[in-house]
């Protein structure tokens, strides 16, 4: 597979993210173009990439750059199993059903963060704008190709919003993004091998 290194650094990152500021894959519609065209592998490396960046400022703007102490979990999210290793064994429509309902999972979860006070920093709220975007632009694509092997699509679980104290919203803000990082780092290289079959 594609080393992830390769769409989140430089020129790269910046032409994925200029195609996507068109999302020419948001409707379907063809392009005149369709080499220049970002993978869904790509596209799910470069949206690590800009969650990488907000988290690194969520953590520096509300928690003066440390992580919380302790061991922190929302039971709503995807749980994070598995490796991206072995991915000769991986299957279209096992892999893609899950990676769908995780990416509508979080894109519930970001939309509510986006609601909070916790990202009433203009930084914050315009990153967090940018990688809700992203994340939908890569959950559309999955889905039309979910569509195209017949597989059934499923909306984002639930879930109880926390406790109406700041420090638990911070806290979920916090958890929210670091699982989101990590569930990308793993979908980008599992889409990578994928679409070779697409």
């Amino acid at each position: 597979s594609l080393s992830l290194s390769l769409y989140t650094t430089g020129p790269h990152l910046l032409l994925i993210l200029s195609l996507l500021s068109v999302s020419p894959f948001a409707d379907g519609r063809s392009t005149p173009r369709q080499t220049s065209r970002p993978t869904a592998g790509q596209v799910a490396a470069a949206l690590h990439a800009r969650v990488q960046d907000l988290f690194h400022l969520y953590v520096n703007a509300l928690f003066h750059g440390s992580a919380p102490a302790g061991l922190h979990r929302l039971p709503s999210l995807p749980r994070l199993s598995g490796t991206a290793s072995g991915l000769e064994n991986i299957q279209a429509d096992i892999s893609l059903p899950v990676i769908q309902h995780s990416l509508r999972t979080y894109e519930r979860h970001l939309t509510w963060l986006r609601g909070t006070r916790a990202v009433a920093d203009a930084k914050l709220v315009n990153k967090l704008a940018e990688v809700v975007k992203l994340l939908q632009n890569l959950a559309a694509n999955v889905e039309r190709e979910m569509r195209r092997l017949n597989l059934e699509t499923r909306t984002g679980t639930s879930f109880t919003v926390p406790e109406n104290k700041e420090w638990a919203t911070l806290r979920a803000g916090f958890v929210i993004l670091r699982d989101l990082r990590m569930f990308l780092n793993k979908t980008a290289r599992e889409l990578t091998s994928l679409e070779p079959g697409w």
